[in-house]
């Protein structure tokens, strides 16, 4: 039987920000912001602030950031 060798992956750590802003129509509601530590890219405002919502923060900011990370993980403490 043949050993898989363990995949490496490079990950990147963001920052979690919940804030309150103005939706679409115009009402205050709870959303969340991710920002990478290495390159700086922001993105947000993912509604909600549920751990679905921070995961969504968190795939979206790996689709637009160009710092190379093929994921991005909450720095400690965020979640």
């Amino acid at each position: 039987m043949r050993t898989r060798r363990p995949r490496t992956y490079i990950t990147s750590r963001a920052n979690i920000d919940f804030t309150m802003a103005t939706n679409d129509r115009g009402y205050e509601q709870v959303c969340v912001f991710a920002a990478c530590l290495v390159s700086g890219t922001r993105v947000g405002p993912v509604w909600g602030d549920s751990r679905a919502s921070v995961l969504r923060a968190l795939a979206t900011l790996t689709e637009q950031c160009r710092c190379g990370a093929q994921f991005h993980k909450c720095q400690d403490g965020d979640e």
